[in-house]
């Protein structure tokens, strides 16, 4: 008898505990409040598109005074100052470009971001197969073209993509990933030129591909937005 006393309140214990893991686990879920990921297709296209512009611009800027090096033998003094031309030329295309484009519709400003990674593509495969007498600057112009793109196009038009009340979550979420895919593309990258540093140009690979997705994500995006305008232009009639 004192046994089966002694399971049963070992049992109620464990339940107990079970219980309190379960109320635990509601009570995180509810502080994190996952509902306001909730954001829709067109600002999930925006993330990916963006995502994909930050891991070109910010690791290019890092690492292409290596690949100039490498190809085209450039000192360290000139591999820094050609790599310095693309972000100059991208702060010059964000203040024009934001200038420009204010009274624009948002699908015309996505079809531009499309564009702009079409153009880090082909530079991209230009960076791989052209010989090293041929200038690098179209890569240099290109990646300048990304950075105004990220600047002047995508972040402004998160308050356009979302409601309201999540422009704020969106923008912390937008934040934390961009940190995250500019740790991951430094730390890999870093490591593929640590080991093998004469085989640094085949990095425009990582560039021609996430180019390549961010052409589709943003030509999506600009699909979804053209018809978001659509039916508003239809509901206003």
């Amino acid at each position: 008898r004192a046994a089966a006393a002694k399971e049963r309140r070992a049992l109620r214990r464990r339940r107990r505990k079970r219980r309190q893991r379960r109320q635990r686990r509601a009570r995180i879920l509810k502080c994190l409040n996952l509902q306001a990921l909730k954001f829709g297709p067109r600002l999930w296209l925006l993330i990916v598109t963006q995502l994909t512009l930050t891991g070109i611009a910010f690791p290019f800027a890092g690492f292409s005074p290596t690949v100039f090096h490498e190809k085209w033998g450039y000192d360290q003094v000139a591999a820094s100052r050609t790599a310095a031309i693309g972000e100059t030329v991208g702060v010059v295309l964000v203040v024009i470009l934001t200038v420009a484009c204010l009274k624009v519709r948002l699908s015309l400003r996505t079809a531009l971001i499309s564009a702009a990674l079409a153009a880090m593509a082909a530079a991209a495969l230009y960076g791989l197969y052209v010989p090293n007498t041929m200038s690098p600057l179209p890569i240099v112009f290109a990646d300048g073209l990304v950075h105004a793109s990220l600047f002047a196009f995508v972040w402004p038009a998160v308050p356009a993509t979302v409601d309201e009340s999540r422009v704020g979550t969106a923008y912390g979420f937008m934040y934390a990933s961009t940190n995250l895919v500019n740790t991951v593309s430094y730390f890999t990258l870093g490591q593929v030129i640590e080991l093998e540093p004469t085989r640094a140009v085949d990095i425009f690979w990582y560039f021609f591909v996430l180019a390549v997705l961010g052409t589709v994500t943003a030509a999506l995006w600009t699909v979804a937005n053209c018809l978001d305008e659509r039916r508003r232009a239809a509901a206003r009639r």
